[in-house]
Order: C-alpha cells, then sequence, then structure tokens
C-alpha cells in the first residue's frame, strides 16, 4: 500500500468517506467549451492605476477590493456600476503603519489585510482599528510556529478566512528539531489556528496532521500548506499536496475523508534525492512541478463545492494546465473544467464563479477584466 494512503493521526472517530462516484457520472468540459460558457466582465480603469489584481475580493454589497502593490493602496470598485470606486491610501509607517500587504477583504465599511506577520483591520480612512500576530499568543509559548522559512511560490498561497465570523484560519507547525532544518513535523501536535478580527484572539482548532502529511512534509515543506473553510458546522480543509478533502463535523467530533474523482489525476510526487540535501530547493521544485490542490470553496445557493488543481509541469510552471471541479454536498464530483493556465485564484459571490483575467495586451492598461461561470 503506498505511504500516501490516507490514514488520518486523530483522537476521535474517524469515518472515510467513500467518494467512489464514476467517472461516467461526471461532466467533463475542455479549455475551448470552458471558455465558451464564461462571461467576461469589464470595469473601465485610468492608466495610472498601475493595478495588478490577481488575487480579489468581492464584499457582500458588491465591491471588489484589491491591494494596488504598486502605490501601496486599496483600490474599491464597483461591480454593480462596472467602475472605480475610491482608493484607500495606506501608509508604511507610523500609527497606522502597514508596511506590506497581501489579501484584502472588505466587511461593511471596513477591511481586513493579511499581511506578515501583523493581520490588520482598518478603516474607510486608512485608520488602522486593530492588529493581531499569532506570534504574540501563547501558542509560540508552546513551540507552535506560524512558519517554516524557506522558499515558497507565493502565488499559490491563499488567505483561508471566515467572512461571517470575521476570523483568518492560519497553517501552524511544529517541528521535532531546530526550525533551520525543518524536517520532522510533530505528528502530536495540532495544524491549524482561528485569529479572530473582532475580540482578537487566537484559538487553536484540534485537529491533528494527517499522517501522509507527517510522511510527505521533508520533501513537500510549503506544498503542504493547508487551507480552512467553514460551512455550517464542518470545518472543510485539505493540503495541496494530495486530492483528498477532509471534513470534520464540530458537532459530532467526527472526521471523515473524501477522495473526489478527477479523471487526470496525479499523486504529489517529490524525488528529493536530485537535491542531496538541500531540502529547500526540493521544495521549491516541488511547488513548481508537482501537482498541486488549491483550497475548497463553497457556494451556498447551490450547496456545492468548487476546487482548482494544476497537473504536473513539464519543463515550466506556465507548461501546467489547470482544472475546477465541482462537487455535490457529500464531495462527489459532479463537474470538470479545463480553465487552462489563465486563472486559478477564484471567489465565489452571489452565484457566480469570478476568475481574474491576466490581460497581457493594451487593453489591460485600460479594462479590469474578470470572467464569471453561473454555479448551477
Amino acid at each position: 500500500m503506498s505511504k500516501y494512503t490516507l490514514y488520518l493521526l486523530f483522537s476521535l472517530f474517524v469515518i472515510f468517506g467513500c467518494g467512489n462516484n464514476s467517472t461516467e457520472k461526471i461532466q467533463v468540459f475542455s479549455k475551448e467549451e470552458f471558455i465558451d460558457m464564461v462571461d467576461t466582465i469589464s470595469i473601465a480603469i485610468n492608466p495610472d492605476l498601475l493595478g495588478k489584481y490577481g488575487r480579489f475580493h468581492i464584499s457582500d454589497d458588491n465591491y471588489l477590493v484589491g491591494y494596488n502593490r504598486f502605490l501601496h493602496r486599496i483600490d474599491v470598485f464597483n461591480l454593480d456600476q462596472r467602475s472605480f470606486s475610491h482608493s484607500i491610501q495606506l501608509d508604511y509607517k507610523g500609527p497606522n503603519g502597514i508596511p506590506s500587504a497581501g489579501d484584502v477583504f472588505k466587511i461593511g465599511d471596513e477591511y481586513i489585510i493579511r499581511s506578515n506577520p501583523f493581520h490588520y483591520r482598518i478603516s474607510e480612512n486608512g485608520s488602522v482599528i486593530g492588529k493581531i500576530t499569532i506570534r504574540d499568543s501563547a501558542l509560540i509559548k508552546d513551540g507552535y510556529r506560524s512558519g517554516m522559512g524557506g522558499a515558497r511560490i507565493v502565488n499559490f498561497r491563499e488567505t483561508s478566512v471566515d467572512i461571517e465570523r470575521q476570523c483568518i484560519f492560519k497553517q501552524l507547525y511544529k517541528f521535532q528539531e531546530d526550525i533551520r532544518e525543518a524536517i520532522n513535523i510533530d505528528s502530536t501536535a495540532y495544524f491549524m489556528c482561528s485569529i479572530d478580527l473582532v475580540n482578537w484572539t487566537t484559538d487553536i482548532i484540534k485537529l491533528k496532521y494527517p499522517k501522509p502529511y507527517v510522511e510527505s512534509f521533508p520533501q513537500a515543506g510549503y506544498l503542504g500548506d493547508g487551507s480552512m473553510l467553514r460551512v455550517g458546522q464542518l470545518f472543510v480543509f485539505n493540503f495541496p499536496g494530495g486530492n483528498e478533502v477532509y471534513a470534520y463535523d464540530t458537532i459530532t467530533k467526527r472526521l471523515k475523508v473524501h477522495n473526489p474523482v478527477i479523471t487526470n489525476r496525479s499523486e504529489m510526487k517529490i524525488d528529493i534525492s536530485d537535491y542531496g540535501n538541500s531540502y529547500r530547493k526540493a521544495r521549491f521544485n516541488g511547488q513548481r512541478f508537482s501537482p498541486r490542490y488549491l483550497g475548497m470553496k463553497y457556494d451556498a445557493l447551490s450547496n456545492t463545492y468548487y476546487r482548482v488543481h494544476k497537473t504536473k509541469a513539464r519543463e515550466n510552471i506556465d507548461d501546467a494546465d489547470f482544472f475546477l471541479i465541482k462537487m455535490d454536498s457529500n464531495f462527489n464530483t459532479i463537474a470538470q473544467y479545463n480553465i487552462g493556465n489563465l486563472f486559478y485564484l477564484f471567489q465565489i459571490h452571489d452565484g457566480y464563479i469570478y476568475f481574474p483575467v491576466k490581460d497581457v495586451d493594451k487593453d489591460a492598461l485600460y479594462n479590469l477584466k474578470l470572467c464569471r461561470i453561473k454555479c448551477n
């Protein structure tokens, strides 16, 4: 039996989901068929915005927000009017200083910013309402860390956020040895915490590392960062190195493991012998060339789940294709869409899946483009 076959180191009951729906029942759409299905939304912008919004968030009041790294500000667009709304200039230093920003989320008239090491909550005028880092929490005293260092491809790293509860889920690490080596993960430790951006608290989620994650960690590194999603009483999570989807019921205290059927499945395989003792180089190349499964997303209107995965690249990362998988509430695959290599970080909003469009022509200077496909 392969060492990647899933067993779970978990102190409570574990129930395995079958996930054995036949490929004959799956709708498979080619890249050309997918392109025919999408609508393109174009928002006129001024070229001096200098914005590249590969990461964006659409708020409940239908505004699109993104961090403009060239001008160090948050740009806000009105999706109803399909127009630029306003910007929020960020300070680098001082009482409202935010040195850098990653993902940005709009909640009412306030904004949540994921950065490193702090996560911020700011007002419309850029004033910092509060900030928090797990480096100041009791978790650090217990031996946990929020990162492991080393090279990584940041475009594949997603922020797991719960807008309803206004918190961010963050991966934890606990090692058996020095952080500078970071070879063997502590299999008895918990792997995820919740950062509350209202009460400014950090709470551990009592879920342990799955065995395949522990065993593959020396080679996988950041390829194994988990993504967490809260749907009702379920914690739904997965890891980039494997196809499996985990669902933990907070009421019954039971964990199910599902294997959604995909037609082009290939497992994470990294041979560290090619890199001698250079684990960091092995991890970085693993991110570039290995299959990768991004975080789960949920559409409440159709009660369906979605996830993007990439195939194994051949010569470089641009050689890989990306596929969108649609799953029912039991994590059985309903459909598979080949979305090519143009877009993969998506968001579900109001019954639609939104993808950023990576334009390289002059039109990109004057229009911010999204494409969308209906969930049902």
